[in-house]
């Protein structure tokens, strides 16, 4: 059992050995990245072979930039003509600024899920039931979601709700 711990320690120890001193990146078409080099920004990157210095002086930065569906978690809410109902919503989005969205947000897609359940959140409580069935509500909902998206270099193509129901909202309340 201890020969074979050794040799797998060693392998690990080799195989972060020659991460140090690897020289070459490579991207896929569908991925962009920022390169860091030294803990200053260097530039950004495409699909391609990219040669950059070794033992983590330089250090890439990627993502997927293709379009994305995220759906949003089922919200109870309650509008403004208090009507309790539940949405479930989904948006497209895709990153058009690889700078953006690696170095001025930490997870521009927990950042992007979050500002968007609030605005659905808060566009709900404060209109009318109707309102809220209509096109119009949707686009209100995407422009808003898509305005603080920009700022992180992401851009949102289009907002809808998977469902949204009226329904009674009951809560309970008792010992466990």
């Amino acid at each position: 059992m201890g020969a074979a711990n050794f040799v797998s320690g060693f392998w690990e120890i080799l195989k972060e050995v020659w991460g140090w001193c690897e020289v070459l990146t490579v991207l896929d078409p569908w991925e962009e990245g920022v390169q860091v080099r030294m803990g200053k920004f260097k530039r950004c990157v495409k699909g391609g072979w990219w040669l950059h210095r070794p033992f983590n002086i330089d250090e890439f930065h990627v993502m997927n930039v293709r379009p994305t569906a995220m759906e949003l978690p089922d919200m109870a809410l309650t509008t403004g003509n208090d009507k309790d109902i539940v949405v479930k919503g989904v948006l497209m989005w895709s990153i058009f600024d690889i700078k953006k969205a690696t170095l001025d947000v930490e997870d521009v897609r927990e950042t992007l899920e979050q500002i968007a359940i609030g605005i659905v959140q808060d566009v709900i409580e404060t209109q009318d039931w109707a309102y809220i069935r209509t096109p119009e509500c949707r686009r209100d909902i995407k422009k808003s979601i898509q305005q603080q998206a920009r700022k992180w270099g992401v851009t949102v193509s289009t907002f809808k709700f998977q469902s949204i129901v009226q329904a009674d909202a009951y809560k309970i309340f008792g010992e466990l």
